[in-house]
């Protein structure tokens, strides 16, 4: 007999469209996954996070409380310009490799890909690529041009 694998996801959190979850993960509760989002196996979530729309998160990746990350360095204009059905002008994927740990209250912003085992602790905001096998343990004080 094959062994479970099973993804538990939390109350209120909610999960768009075209959204793939991979096995053994915990998806906390009061979360937002927006569309196209790849999530590997045994990641974890915990609560109130942000996942943009794209995103891509590798296996065995940790994401601690209250993480946010962006798709788009700019507001979007127009009628209904905030409605998560119209497609950004510069749509950016945030992506986090394999193993990575990350801290309380992290933000990543557009395009940004943190490499495999990194550990970024919490309250960092991350502006530009982090290497494999980084340790981030304050803000990157440089920033992407968005041009």
């Amino acid at each position: 007999m094959g062994e479970w694998r099973v993804t538990f996801i939390g109350d209120f959190t909610v999960i768009r469209d075209n959204v793939i979850i991979g096995d053994n993960c915990i998806i906390g509760p009061l979360n937002v996954i927006e569309s196209n989002v790849i999530i590997g196996n045994n990641v974890t979530i915990q609560p109130h996070c942000v996942i943009s729309r794209g995103a891509i998160i590798e296996d065995n990746v940790f994401i601690g409380p209250h993480f946010s990350c962006a798709n788009n360095p700019f507001i979007p204009d127009g009628e209904h310009g905030l409605s998560p059905n119209k497609r950004p002008d510069k749509e950016m994927i945030m992506k986090i490799c394999k193993g990575t740990r990350i801290g309380t209250r992290c933000t990543v912003a557009p395009g940004v890909t943190i490499g495999k085992n990194c550990f970024i602790k919490m309250n960092c905001n991350i502006y530009d690529d982090v290497p494999d096998n980084t340790i981030v343990y304050q803000n990157t004080s440089w920033a992407k041009d968005y041009d």
